[in-house]
């Protein structure tokens, strides 16, 4: 994603998204300071924050919540969160 658009990107719950970092306070303050904007947040599957680290953190279903899906050139991303003022 990086390499494509250019903006940095964090990667957040390990391989298979059993790591519990970041937790979801340091989502929430990423969000609210503006250093985060878009989350991608699948609702299954290992690395997404439907399996390990979503059920251990809360991620998912806070991103999910409390943000919107993201408008893309020629509609939605699935997946693709923007949580601008979610925080």
């Amino acid at each position: 994603i990086q390499l494509a658009t250019g903006p940095p990107v964090m990667a957040m719950g390990g391989f298979n998204g059993s790591d519990p970092t970041p937790t979801l306070e340091d989502l929430q303050h990423y969000i609210g300071d503006g250093q985060l904007r878009f989350v991608i947040a699948m609702s299954s599957g290992a690395g997404s924050f439907g399996l390990g680290f979503g059920q251990v953190t809360g991620v998912g279903g806070w991103v999910r919540a409390n943000c919107t899906i993201a408008s893309v050139s020629g509609g939605t991303a699935r997946n693709l969160y923007d949580c601008a003022g979610a925080a």
